[in-house]
């Protein structure tokens, strides 16, 4: 008799975990649900789509014949209701029930607007799957757009805001922290990004928070926690997303915070239950403690290993090193380690011009802890070792 593997969520973990459980298991059978409407894609290149770099089928995943030619059984706009781990048993929010032998949780995360006045106005968007791309850049091409506010100086919202910068637009960049990129940089290289940005046309506002927004037929303003008001023709939220837990902490599968917790081999607290990619807590291999995933090639290898523990063949995951990456406003940006908040002891080492910016973050013994390169990266290679090697620099 046949293995049932049921696969939920189609990111990165996703679509490695189904994609290797064929190569072990020509016969099984094997679902993968997702929520997506959209053939799997990387959600990493979203951007790469949103300033007209690339088109939406060069951010696939796999060739559109792909699941057909592996007899994956795809299926799309498919919500899980609710998880049974007794009974092996999935209940979709359309009442199907699904049965499996062996289950990979690797539904991710979703994008989020908070629910402030004014945010269901036509204009406001979030910026998280290809969906929301497609949106945001139909309003554009729709209607005149001179101001724009993109709420969230992370990661997504610096990539947003270099993806929609352009001589025709305002930009106003919005970060409740006192820094862009808060759990990644230092505040010197966090200046660095700011500087840069205004040459593309983008303000940056930090220690401000959008707290209402205005208009009458479509959004016009947005109002900040400091009363001050901004235009905005378009307001886009890129601050990250919520974990998709919620039915696996329903089942009562154990969690570390909101993620789900997982060992070694990706098997959560249930049996025959795996997890991997942002749902997942997994090693920081500088650290030793437990984190959240957020790295794409790190969710596929970690769907990669429970697609070799689901098909009975042994492979442990070693942990991850988180390392953030990206190239926005013309240069390209590498961080690591606790440079947004050294640890006592440690000094930072750094070299400016005004086309980069490196600072490294050592120990009282010269041992690295992390880095932010900001333009010229050629030597992260070697950084990277020299974080997990744990030994003092040269």
């Amino acid at each position: 008799m046949n293995t049932s593997y049921v696969i939920i969520g189609s990111s990165g973990a996703g679509v490695a975990a189904a994609s290797k459980i064929r190569d072990f298991d020509p016969t099984g059978d094997i679902t993968c649900l997702t929520l997506q409407q959209h053939p799997p894609y990387n959600r990493c290149l979203l951007a790469d789509v949103l300033g007209g770099k690339k088109q939406a089928d060069q951010i696939s995943l796999k060739p559109v014949t792909f699941f057909a030619e592996k007899n994956i059984s795809l299926r799309y706009n498919s919500r899980v209701q609710e998880l049974d781990v007794k009974n092996q048993r999935i209940t979709l929010a359309s009442g199907e029930s699904i049965a499996y032998d062996k289950l990979f949780i690797g539904s991710g995360r979703s994008g989020w607007v908070p629910p402030i006045t004014g945010s269901t106005l036509p204009g406001v968007f979030q910026f998280f799957g290809l969906a929301d791309t497609f949106a945001i850049l139909d309003f554009k091409a729709k209607h005149h757009i001179k101001n724009m506010v993109v709420v969230g100086g992370g990661h997504s919202g610096l990539e947003c805001a270099d993806a929609l910068a352009g001589p025709e637009v305002r930009i106003t960049l919005i970060e409740r922290s006192s820094k862009v990129l808060p759990h990644q940089i230092n505040n010197d290289g966090s200046a660095f990004l700011i500087t840069l940005a205004e040459t593309f046309g983008v303000t940056t506002r930090t220690k401000a928070e959008v707290v209402e927004i205005g208009g009458s037929q479509r959004v016009q303003q947005v109002t900040l926690n400091d009363g001050t008001t901004v235009p905005a023709d378009m307001v886009i939220f890129a601050i990250g997303g919520k974990t998709n837990s919620e039915f696996a902490q329903q089942a009562g599968i154990t969690l570390a915070g909101r993620a789900i917790d997982v060992n070694s081999h990706m098997q959560t607290s249930a049996a025959n239950v795996l997890a991997g990619g942002d749902v997942a807590t997994v090693i920081d291999v500088q650290t030793g403690q437990k984190v959240q995933n957020c790295l794409w090639p790190d969710a596929v290898m970690q769907g990669i290993v429970a697609a070799h523990t689901m098909t009975g063949h042994e492979r442990a995951y070693s942990g991850t090193l988180m390392v953030t990456s990206s190239t926005i406003f013309g240069l390209t940006f590498v961080t690591a380690g606790p440079m947004a908040h050294p640890p006592a002891g440690s000094s930072l080492m750094v070299q400016a011009k005004p086309d980069f910016y490196h600072a490294l973050l050592v120990d009282a013994h010269n041992v690295l802890l992390g880095f932010a390169l900001i333009g010229n990266v050629n030597n992260v290679g070697a950084l990277r070792k020299a974080l997990v090697d744990r030994k003092p620099l040269g």
